[in-house]
């Protein structure tokens, strides 16, 4: 057991409370308790106060002091974002670490050992907290729907996409332990193995609808070689099967193969026009609710664009799939990928959502929070841990087509560079694809996604 002393109090004693969990889900054997005294004879202690205090533990043995930054208090009460410009390259384990809080900027190690005694250099713990709740996206560039857009976060700044900072953050307090004799490491998932769950946003469940029509042929500025195809298009819905059809059964019919247990959020309610509508009752989703029931995949909400910063919308949204779909989970993934930092994970935690799969950049592929582990919520307007679990979204196909316009086979080669990075440090995340591809029709982006599955496989990672 590795104790965990800090006078700390105020916001920065919330901080230790979300940083402590994280750690306790992530290390094994040792698990962190926290104390609110130090007893004669203790050790084996981590300690989190301001540097000019560390000579008052001088009696403790088995001593990890990590000094709290005055910078990142200055951020919490002031309400402003940390800057990427006054970070500091440590070593540790063999490579540079950006820390956003220095405190010795005289050394560029991660720590001083000197015999049972671990000194940290920079505040990691502060680093931790800022990396998972998110702190800097309140202050974001956002685009018209109001979501956090990659150039400007934290992520993008520190260069740090394609990277797990949070867990090379941990390895600080995993290398420190070591130093000291403990055995501590992080925990693998069934001992052996990484995890990404395989998810799929059903948006729509047929392509060639009224209003598709309506964009299509009634407004008009296309080349007549354009027009042509929309015609052609026209007619062959009389004779084919609707592509989203298509999609979908292939889709099912892949993770039947695979045995992949994959995760279907469905669309529901409405609150603007770029809100989708979907029958619930599909005979395809009679299917899916069939193989829900038999623990073959699972069911999520997929809410509207106001949900995000709305709880009475979400609720409206979320109690229509209650009501039409019983055997859904509560889980959920927000429509565009909206997420307000400031309101969502109160909104989730007010409505019993278990975990979130919103937490990835809609613009580029990537870690959004630098961590490729499951991480729980923070709200940081009452300033207090929520129960919502948020699994990571490195990478989605529209991602690829729409807004990065780059090939399948570079999609490919991407998708390859973050998940070697998840199974480095034994992640679970999740990869997102949509119903709008067919074998027939997008063969380059099916391969993408056949291909990925493959690699996971090859690489030993679970489907789940």
């Amino acid at each position: 057991m590795i104790l965990f002393f800090s006078p700390l109090t105020g916001k920065a004693e919330r901080v230790a409370d979300y940083t402590i969990r994280h750690l306790n889900s992530l290390l094994t054997p040792e698990k962190i308790e926290r104390v609110f005294a130090l007893e004669p004879g203790d050790n084996l202690v981590l300690i989190w106060d301001y540097p000019e205090n560390q000579k008052k533990y001088a009696s403790v043995d088995g001593c990890l002091f990590v000094p709290f930054s005055r910078e990142a208090e200055n951020l919490w009460f002031r309400r402003k974002p940390v800057s990427p410009d006054q970070a500091q390259n440590f070593e540790n384990l063999d490579h540079d670490l950006p820390m956003l809080f220095p405190v010795n900027r005289e050394t560029s190690g991660i720590a001083d050992l000197t015999g049972d005694r671990v000194l940290y250099h920079a505040d990691w713990i502060s680093q931790l907290f800022i990396l998972l709740t998110g702190w800097n996206e309140l202050f974001s560039e956002r685009d018209a729907l109001g979501r956090v857009l990659f150039s400007g976060s934290l992520a993008a700044r520190l260069n740090s996409s394609g990277r797990a900072l949070a867990e090379e953050t941990i390895a600080c307090l995993v290398t420190g332990l070591h130093s000291l004799g403990i055995p501590a490491s992080f925990a693998l998932h069934d001992g052996y193995s990484w995890r990404v769950t395989l998810t799929h946003d059903l948006d729509h469940l047929k392509k060639w609808t009224a209003g598709y029509w309506l964009r299509r042929i009634m407004i008009p500025g296309g080349s007549n070689q354009e027009n042509l195809g929309v015609w052609q298009e026209f007619r062959r819905q009389f004779t084919s099967e609707d592509p989203y059809q298509t999609s979908l059964k292939e889709i099912i019919g892949f993770h039947n193969d695979h045995q992949s247990r994959p995760v279907y959020f469905l669309r529901a309610g409405k609150s603007d026009k770029r809100d989708s509508r979907i029958d619930f009752r599909d005979p395809i989703l009679a299917t899916i609710r069939k193989m829900a029931l038999e623990n073959q995949c699972r069911i999520g909400l997929h809410p509207t664009i106001r949900s995000a910063s709305d709880p009475e919308q979400f609720f409206k949204d979320l109690t229509e799939l209650q009501t039409a779909i019983p055997e859904m989970n509560p889980i959920n993934r927000q429509h565009f990928l909206m997420f307000d930092p400031a309101v969502t994970p109160s909104i989730l935690q007010d409505l019993n959502i278990k975990e979130d799969y919103t937490l990835g950049f809609h613009d580029h592929e990537g870690f959004r929070r630098n961590s490729v582990h499951p991480f729980q919520g923070f709200d940081l307007t009452a300033w207090k841990l929520t129960d919502t679990w948020y699994i990571p979204l490195i990478a989605m196909d529209a991602t690829f087509t729409d807004y990065r316009k780059v090939s399948a086979d570079e999609a490919l080669r991407l998708t390859a560079g973050l998940l070697k990075e998840v199974k480095t440090w034994q992640g679970h995340v999740s990869l997102l694809f949509h119903n709008s591809f067919t074998h027939q029709e997008n063969p380059d982006w099916w391969t993408w996604f056949g291909s990925v599955v493959a690699g996971i496989r090859v690489g030993h990672g679970l489907l789940a």
